[in-house]
C-alpha cells in the first residue's frame, strides 16, 4: 500500500470547477499501484484546445477493459458493478467510487457533452494496458489518482478463406469476414469483422479480434465471407461455419463461390466482374446518409453491397433507421447504458427529450422485455403515430 498527500481542492476544482474543503494528507488504503501527487499530475497536463489534448496520441492500439459498469454523472462516471478477477477489483475501486478522469481527459457528462469512459479507456491505456484514473474514493471522498494495469479484451477466431476457382480478382477486391450472432442477429458483436485485400490470391489467412463481453453464451454464432470489388459483392459465402461455444476457434475454413450473376471475362486472363444492375442512385444516396446519421460513418462496402443486391431495397430503407438504433455500435456510440440508450432513441424517433417519468417508463418496459431493442423501437415508433 502506498500513502500520498495530494490538495484535493485543487483537483477537484481543475476538474469539476467545484468548490471544496481544504484538503488534509490523504492516506490512500484501498487502491493498488503507485499514487501519482496531485501537482504533479495537473502541472504537466498538456493543453486543451478544441476537444483533444494536444499531444496526446487518440489511437487506440488494442482493446482493454477495466471491468466495471458505471453510470455518466456531471462530475465523473459513478461505478455501480465492479467484476470478479478484473483490473478494477485488483486496484481495490469499490462500488460508488467515482472515476473523475483517464489519462487526464475528465469523463461522464462534461459541459452538456457525452465523454465515453471506454472509449478513454481504450484510447489513452498505452501498449501494455496501463492508463491513469482519478478516483474519488467512497469511503473518505477524497481524490487519488491511481495506475491500473487494464486486462486485454479481445479474443481470436482464426483461420482461412478458400476459393476453388481459378479467375484472377481485380486489384481492388478485399474480402470481409465476420462473427454474425444467429439467434439474435440484431445483436452486433463487437469487433467482430476484419477485412483484407483479396486480389491475386485463392486462401486468404484471416484473424478476427472480437470482443467477448459481446458473446452471450446462450445464444449460437457462425463466420461468413464475402469479396467485394468496385462496391459489388463477387463471392459470397454459401455455408457459412458455426463457432464459438462447442466449436472451434482456429483452423476455421470458409469456402466463397461466385455469386450467380458474376461473369468472368473472356479475352485474356479469366477475372472475375460483377453483372448485376445497380441501385438507383437515389437510394443509395438515402442509404449512405442513414449512415451517417445513425452510426456517424458512412456505410462499409459489404454493407453497402449487401443493399444493392437486395430485391426490396426501397422497402429496407424505411427500416434502417431502427435496424440501426438496435445495434449494438449505435448503442456504445450513445453511452453502453441503457438510460443513455432510451434517451437517446427517444429523442430520434419522438422529436424532443423524454421526461424523467418518461424515460423511467420506458426503461422499466425495456427491462420487462428483457433488453429487446427493437420491440421498445417499434412501440416508440406506433406511440409517434398515435
Amino acid at each position: 500500500m502506498w500513502r500520498s498527500s495530494f490538495r484535493v481542492a485543487a483537483i477537484w476544482s481543475a476538474m469539476c470547477g467545484l468548490v471544496c474543503v481544504s484538503a488534509l494528507p490523504v492516506q490512500a488504503q484501498r487502491f493498488t499501484g503507485p499514487i501519482n501527487n496531485s501537482s504533479d499530475l495537473y502541472n504537466n497536463l498538456p493543453a486543451w484546445q478544441g476537444g483533444n489534448w494536444l499531444g496526446t496520441s487518440l489511437v487506440p492500439t488494442q482493446d482493454w477493459k477495466l471491468g466495471v459498469q458505471t453510470d455518466d454523472l456531471e462530475i465523473g462516471v459513478l461505478v455501480r458493478q465492479v467484476a470478479p478477477g478484473s483490473a478494477a477489483e485488483r486496484a481495490n475501486l469499490e462500488v460508488n467510487d467515482l472515476i473523475v478522469a483517464v489519462g487526464g481527459q475528465q469523463v461522464g457528462i462534461v459541459d452538456g457533452r457525452f465523454v465515453d469512459f471506454s472509449a478513454e479507456i481504450r484510447r489513452r491505456a498505452d501498449q501494455s494496458g496501463n492508463v491513469s484514473l482519478l478516483v474519488q474514493d467512497t469511503r473518505s471522498g477524497r481524490l487519488a489518482s491511481i495506475r491500473v494495469r487494464l486486462d486485454g479484451n479481445q479474443s481470436a477466431l482464426r483461420g482461412t478463406v478458400v476459393r476453388r476457382d481459378r479467375a484472377f480478382l481485380p486489384a481492388d477486391a478485399r474480402v470481409t469476414v465476420s462473427v454474425q450472432n444467429i439467434s439474435r442477429p440484431i445483436y452486433v458483436v463487437r469487433n467482430g469483422e476484419a477485412t483484407y485485400s483479396a486480389s491475386g490470391q485463392n486462401s486468404i489467412p484471416f484473424e478476427i479480434n472480437y470482443d467477448p463481453s459481446y458473446i452471450d453464451p446462450n445464444d449460437a454464432y457462425q463466420v461468413q465471407a464475402q469479396i467485394v470489388s468496385n462496391g459489388r459483392i463477387i463471392y459470397h459465402t454459401l455455408q457459412p461455419v458455426r463457432v464459438l461455444g462447442s466449436s472451434r476457434s482456429d483452423g476455421i475454413q470458409i469456402e466463397v463461390v461466385p455469386i450467380q450473376n458474376t461473369t468472368v471475362a473472356s479475352i485474356g486472363s479469366p477475372v472475375i466482374s460483377a453483372g448485376y444492375g445497380s441501385v438507383n442512385d437515389s437510394l443509395v444516396a438515402q442509404y449512405s446518409q442513414i449512415y451517417r446519421r445513425y452510426l456517424g460513418r458512412n456505410p462499409y462496402d459489404v454493407e453497402l453491397a449487401a443493399f444493392m443486391v437486395s430485391p426490396n431495397a426501397a422497402s429496407e430503407l424505411q427500416t434502417l433507421p431502427l435496424n440501426l438504433m438496435a445495434s449494438q455500435q449505435y448503442y456504445d456510440a450513445v453511452g453502453n447504458n441503457n438510460t443513455m440508450w432510451i434517451t437517446a432513441v427517444f429523442q430520434q424517433i419522438i422529436g424532443r427529450a423524454p421526461s424523467l417519468q418518461e424515460r423511467d417508463q420506458w426503461l422499466k418496459f425495456f427491462n420487462d422485455l428483457r433488453g429487446s431493442r427493437m420491440e421498445v423501437l417499434r412501440q416508440l415508433a406506433n406511440s409517434k403515430r398515435v
